[in-house]
């Protein structure tokens, strides 16, 4: 499986000439669920990394600080 930006896919159908985009076809798009959720990611990630800062736990903390970092700016490109 692979993510993809819906607004993005619905926009190159409705380019293409070949394809007729119906009320349905953008409808279906809509319900599909999300594959991944960002911000529950985020909020698990910062509960993670305030436990280990409690336990005093620095390299832990700090791994999920980067990791952090690498979610909220999508990659690490």
């Amino acid at each position: 499986m692979r993510l993809i930006d819906a607004d993005e896919l619905m926009m190159r159908l409705r380019c293409n000439v070949l394809i007729g985009v119906t009320t349905e076809l953008e409808d279906e798009v809509a319900r599909m669920p999300t594959a991944f959720d960002k911000e529950s990611v985020i909020e698990d990630l910062e509960a993670l990394e305030e436990t280990e800062s409690l336990n005093m736990n620095d390299d832990a903390a700090m791994a999920y600080t980067y990791a952090l970092a690498i979610v909220e700016k999508g990659g690490i490109e």
